[in-house]
């Protein structure tokens, strides 16, 4: 008898959509995900089988119904299986006898279920559950006469009895006709590897390829799966004296994070959880040729700084470790003890624990990139081999082996931190790896899962071709976020209860306070908060503060340990803080020019950057002041406040955005003229967006409102005079007023809330509809602050409304804007902005305008008008092959000034142009490093 245990419900469909297919043919109609009013697949063809146990054959003839009943834990006895299979029938019956959504009723009911039916007369299952059938048809026929006089109910149930004696006929398929059909059909039992033990594939592929013996690659692929399942499950973030170096098991402190997924429908954005979401796609049989889910089947998951990405990639992978080594005997007490928290961790959070065994590998894009730039033959396949025979004892693993296992046993593969990979040609090879490999599973009907992680911010590769589906992570609900800071501080604390609980109360305190609100939008800033309030209790309601009172902490705890490097910290904490900011800017500049994706310092950089802070503030590190630089070199070793070491690889900061923190207030750290020039120069880049924020959220964070006015005016005007990357019709101004506006930094800025706001609207003019959701929450949070920034926000988009442009985008907006406040439970004047019309007077001339839309056109030489007329025609042509002549183009200053005039009616017209545009030609041009002008100023 087979083993349906590893399959869960959508599984189960799946296979029972393979073998109606198989066994009837291409009659058979699979309905596909969501709503199916009651049909799994159906058949209009007559249609003949054999039941085991029952005498002769059953027939199907007209129209026949497939409902798939998949228990999740089959019960103990026969009785308890019958009685929910009867549940399950009798609420089907219901259903077609009641609602109206189910308009045609089939001629045959066919329920498949993974329970046995016992065919014994009169007492076994098929006869019970027809017995029960037959008294429940009965009963809805009685029903017309209880109605009595009521003309009203008798019509009722008469429609009712008449649809169910419509169902001439109601079959069962049950565990033994499911075991009959797979017998049947070999093709069907390969193609659901679910089937299958790792023995069948481990022993079949040295008959395939005579290269490895069985014992070999059964040890190797186990031995990388149990390494990997007590070592890759944990996550980092050592905090001085927080967290103990192993790191915390990540089924600990997860949360289900909240992720804005396509709608069904197909018509925007729906809101849903990640592993819910993931996981249950890991568990459909993806197979080209034979999976009922439609392209795209891989999933892109994007999500701000801090938002747990690679957290969740790292718990993806654990889950599928647990269930491909669930059941082995060769695992040790620890490690049976992860694989049950994590499938306990995951029940926790209401998700099921996978029961398809996919084969789970996970790559950091960052190192894979760094490492294909002096390898010119690197390959994903590659890197996997490389990986396994790295974690295992077996020997090397040949990566046409792994190719050929990957079309025989279902995979996983997580691609965490492409944002990472910042140079635009490692960059594009990336993409080309992974749409190569996305390929070859779909040239090879491989049943693989790729999930690929990334920042959305300069996100506009198109990865295969379609094959992807892209989920954006959403920021966390406050009660999610209190949930995941007390399994983050239960962890940390384990060992003392009273600070524990104390933690516990001060976030819950937090938590309650709306003036916090945006210090609890990703789990990184949880944790922060967490660390925060265990040692002074004091918040400030923004980023940057968040960020810099963290770095007070550790280090006033360091000041305060005795021995050590305590008092080299206490006497010279400024020089410790610029030596952080150095190395921030360091780093930020070398994984800008793609010199490493791993984020470090050697010690002689470390030994370089002292020296330079130490010179700049007047001491003589070559001379007298020698042993202070050994002294802070030694630290470091250890650990100088957020600088750890990282074995012998050198020092970093455990989490990017600590880094990104640092060169911030690098930024900031400089007179007001270079404070200037320093965002301007960095306020386009993709790769400083995150920085320039801790800059501008320094500035904010503090007394100094001329500082502020530089970053308003910066972000008002930082598109009006950049040509070449044609700021007039791509600004990034709007998307800049928009991450401030969210960062939370300007909320007690009322001064600088209108004009911020307003920049924030022209969103609507350019936005796609990808980015909408998220544009429709902030707006909607931005709305529930006060009656003054509601205002705002209603009167921008009533002046919108009045533009071609804009207009198109207020109300796509406001399709979506109730589903918004309902996430949010935002008031109902809120709501209301839903509802907001045009403006009854003319709207203002310059509601969209800039001074680059209104600019006299240039004059252009022959040379210049060549370049734009070919240009132009380039992208007025449709399925031109590529941009190339746009790009050249922009290089000439007076001819991208033409262009940003000439380009905006067709842009108007054709916005996939526009797509296209900032797919193939922005992005090099937005990420031309600036790295080296800011490492040279030294103001």
């Amino acid at each position: 008898m087979i083993d349906l245990s590893r399959f869960g419900a959508t599984a189960f469909q799946d296979l029972a959509a393979a073998l109606a297919t198989a066994h009837f043919g291409a009659g058979v109609r699979p309905m596909g995900s969501g709503r199916d009013g009651g049909r799994d697949f159906v058949c209009e063809s007559s249609i003949t089988w054999k039941t085991p146990g029952l005498a002769g054959e059953q027939t199907s003839t007209g129209y026949s119904v497939f409902q798939v009943k998949h228990k999740d834990r089959p019960g103990a006895t026969h009785a308890d299986n019958v009685a929910w299979l009867w549940g399950q029938v009798r609420d089907e019956l219901r259903d077609w006898s009641e609602r109206p959504d189910r308009r045609r009723i089939p001629d045959t009911l066919i329920f498949v279920t993974n329970i046995a039916l016992t065919p014994f007369p009169g007492s076994g299952g098929f006869d019970t559950i027809t017995l029960k059938i037959d008294s429940y048809v009965q009963k809805v026929a009685d029903r017309i006469k209880d109605a009595g006089d009521n003309e009203e109910l008798k019509e009722i149930y008469t429609a009712r009895a008449a649809r169910l004696r419509s169902i001439k006929s109601i079959h069962f398929w049950d565990l033994y006709q499911i075991d009959a059909l797979v017998a049947a059909h070999a093709d069907v039992r390969w193609a659901n590897n679910a089937f299958l033990t790792a023995g069948d594939v481990l022993s079949a592929i040295p008959a395939l390829l005579n290269v490895v013996p069985e014992s070999e690659l059964e040890k190797a692929l186990r031995s990388h799966a149990r390494t990997t399942l007590v070592t890759g499950g944990r996550i980092y973030f050592d905090e001085a004296g927080g967290v103990a170096d192993g790191g915390m098991p990540v089924h600990k402190v997860m949360v289900d994070l909240p992720v804005q997924v396509p709608a069904d429908d197909g018509g925007g954005m729906r809101r849903t959880s990640v592993l819910r979401h993931v996981l249950g796609r890991s568990e459909r049989v993806l197979k080209p040729k034979v999976s009922r889910l439609q392209k795209p089947r891989h999933l892109i998951i994007t999500g701000q700084p801090g938002n747990g990405k690679t957290t969740l990639s790292k718990m993806i992978v654990q889950a599928h470790r647990a269930a491909f080594l669930r059941g082995s005997v060769a695992l040790s007490d620890e490690q049976v003890a992860v694989i049950e928290e994590t499938d306990q961790a995951l029940r926790d959070l209401g998700v099921a624990p996978p029961t398809y065994p996919r084969w789970p590998v996970q790559i950091n894009l960052a190192e894979f990139a760094q490492d294909e730039a002096v390898d010119l033959n690197a390959t994903l396949i590659r890197r996997i081999a490389r990986d396994v025979s790295a974690k295992s004892d077996a020997g090397e693993i040949a990566p046409n082996l792994l190719a050929r296992w990957r079309t025989r046993w279902p995979w996983l593969l997580v691609l965490d931190g492409f944002d990472e990979v910042v140079d635009t040609t490692l960059r594009k090879r990336i993409v080309e790896q992974v749409s190569e490999f996305a390929n070859d599973c779909e040239a090879e009907d491989a049943d693989v899962l790729i999930v690929l992680t990334t920042r959305p911010l300069g996100f506009t590769e198109d990865i295969g071709d379609g094959l992807f589906e892209r989920i954006e992570l959403a920021d966390l609900k406050p009660s999610t976020a209190l949930k995941y800071g007390e399994k983050v501080t239960s962890v940390r604390l384990a060992n003392g209860p009273d600070r524990r609980d104390l933690v516990i109360r001060r976030l819950k305190e937090a938590a309650a306070d709306e003036a916090f609100e945006n210090l609890l939008r990703t789990p990184l800033q949880v944790l922060i908060l967490s660390i925060i309030v265990e040692q002074t209790g004091e918040l400030s309601p923004d980023r940057f503060s968040l960020f810099d009172r963290y770095f007070q902490t550790i280090m006033t705890r360091e000041k305060g340990k005795f021995g050590g490097f305590s008092a080299l910290i206490r006497d010279h904490s400024g020089l410790i803080e610029e030596i952080h900011q150095q190395i921030g800017l360091t780093l930020q500049v070398r994984t800008e020019r793609g010199e490493t994706t791993r984020s470090l310092v050697t010690p002689a950089e470390l030994q370089d950057a002292a020296w330079t802070v130490l010179e700049r503030a007047g001491f003589k590190p070559a001379g007298r002041d020698r042993q202070l630089l050994e002294d802070i070199k030694n630290a470091a070793t250890h650990r100088l406040v957020l600088l750890a070491p990282h074995g012998n690889d050198g020092y970093g900061f455990d989490v990017r955005s600590l880094q990104e923190y640092m060169a911030g207030q690098y930024l900031a750290s400089a007179g007001d003229t270079a404070f200037a020039d320093r965002l301007k120069m960095s306020a386009h880049n993709p790769h400083w967006r995150n920085t320039w924020l801790f800059a501008a959220g320094k500035a904010f964070a503090q007394p100094t409102r001329h500082l502020q006015q530089i970053v308003v005016e910066t972000i008002e005007h930082i598109d009006e005079d950049a040509p070449e990357r044609l700021g007039a019709l791509f600004p990034v101004g709007p998307g800049l007023a928009l991450d401030v506006l969210n960062d939370g930094m300007a909320r007690a800025r009322p001064i600088w809330l209108e004009r911020l706001i307003a920049q924030a609207l022209r969103l609507l003019a350019t936005s796609t509809s990808a980015d909408l959701p998220a544009l429709a929450a902030s707006l909607v949070k931005l709305a529930s602050y006060n009656d003054h920034t509601r205002t705002l926000v209603a009167d921008g988009m009533r002046a919108l409304l009045d533009t071609d442009e804009g207009g198109v985008g207020v109300r796509a907006v406001q399709r979506i804007w109730i589903r918004a406040c309902d996430e949010q439970k935002a008031p109902a004047h809120v709501r209301g902005l839903s509802q907001v019309k045009p403006s009854t007077t003319p709207a203002s001339p310059d509601v969209l305008e800039t001074p680059a839309s209104v600019r006299p056109e240039p004059t252009l030489t022959t040379d210049q008008k060549h370049l734009f007329a070919v240009a132009l025609h380039t992208v007025e042509t449709e399925g031109t092959p590529s941009l190339r002549p746009l790009t050249e183009a922009l290089k000439d200053e007076t001819t991208a000034r033409a262009l940003e005039t000439g380009l905006r009616p067709h842009l108007k017209r054709k916005p996939s142009t526009r797509r296209r545009i900032e797919a193939e030609v922005l992005p090099p041009i937005l990420r031309t490093p600036i790295g080296p002008a800011l490492m040279n100023d030294q103001t």
